[in-house]
């Protein structure tokens, strides 16, 4: 029996227009990079302008726009990112994520998910609802296994940008699979940009980021670490926001600017395994490369490639 393809992109998408649009005092702790520069009636008339603006051009492209009202009460300043609370399946099964945030809990609505069954004529199967989790103090942040699994049935190559803190408090599968995950995926980079510095630098300075506090924010570095260097890609940890332009601009120099290297393996077995490589510049004859400036100083460069591949199958 042949799989059926899956669509890479949904034919329909969840809006919801925002009522109360704005900074929210209960997740600012976690989120480095929330500015609180507008405020009231101001931002909230941009925000449902921008709204209808990108819900128009989604529309006209083409793409079923599904948009369900946010409620004036209780007041959700985020609500106008629901896939931070559900997410749909190509099985017609919906999950519900545990929430952080109190007033971030509050933007769950199953009234919308009936509403997508009985009015909106969507097949909508099993809820799978893991908010039980919040009473145990986990919350889930597994979007990136999501979009590897996407992005390995995409040809060609792909590029990861992953901007956040790393931590993950609740996720379906663990660090092993996700690296592993890593490892199977072909021709994809990955690289991150950490926000975790902010809060942790805040946190010292209040001395409440000690002990396995700190030690749970510097294993999700080593962690973003890992799958950059995995994948030659790099990862970036910003303790201000001004620094994520120049962060950005290096991203888009290194995707713009690679070499290609291939080589004929020595192990000649198909057998799927993950086969080590390292890069190395060497001279004519054959010893590390020494670089020098237009002075004869010695200048200092880091080769970054990727750590491995996977060996085909002998199906494929």
């Amino acid at each position: 029996m042949n799989a059926v393809p899956e669509s890479q992109s949904a034919p329909a998408v969840l809006m919801i227009r925002p009522a109360n649009f704005g900074a929210n005092p209960e997740t600012a702790a976690s989120n480095a990079f929330q500015k609180n520069t507008d405020t009231g009636a101001s931002v909230q008339a941009k925000a449902v302008a921008e709204f209808d603006a990108l819900a128009a051009a989604l529309m006209a492209a083409g793409v079923q726009v599904e948009v369900f009202e946010d409620r004036p009460e209780p007041v959700t300043p985020d609500a106008v990112f629901p896939n931070n609370w559900v997410s749909f399946h190509a099985d017609g099964s919906a999950w519900l994520y545990p929430m952080l945030a109190l007033n971030r809990r509050w933007e769950r609505r199953p009234d919308i998910l009936e509403a997508l069954k009985t009015e909106r004529g969507y097949a909508l199967g099993e809820v799978h609802d893991l908010s039980y989790s919040e009473l145990d103090g986990r919350y889930l942040e597994g979007t990136g296994s999501l979009v590897l699994d996407r992005v390995s049935r995409v040809e060609g190559r792909k590029y990861i940008i992953f901007v956040g803190s790393g931590r993950d408090t609740f996720s379906k599968i663990n660090l092993d699979k996700i690296i592993a995950k890593v490892k199977s995926t072909p021709d994809v980079t990955i690289y991150a940009v950490g926000t975790g510095q902010t809060a942790r630098l805040t946190g010292n300075a209040s001395g409440g980021m000690f002990g396995p506090k700190e030690i749970d924010w510097l294993q999700a570095d080593n962690q973003l670490r890992t799958f950059t260097s995995m994948t030659g890609g790099r990862a970036y940890f910003p303790r201000f926001e001004g620094e994520m332009p120049e962060i950005f601009r290096d991203i888009n120099s290194s995707i713009r600017n690679q070499y290609v290297l291939s080589y004929r393996p020595s192990n000649a077995k198909e057998d799927g395994s993950y086969r080590k490589i390292r890069v190395e510049l060497v001279d004519n004859e054959g010893k590390p490369l020494q670089m020098q400036d237009e002075k004869h100083h010695s200048l200092k460069y880091d080769v970054i490639a990727r750590d491995g591949y996977r060996a085909r199958q002998p199906v494929e």
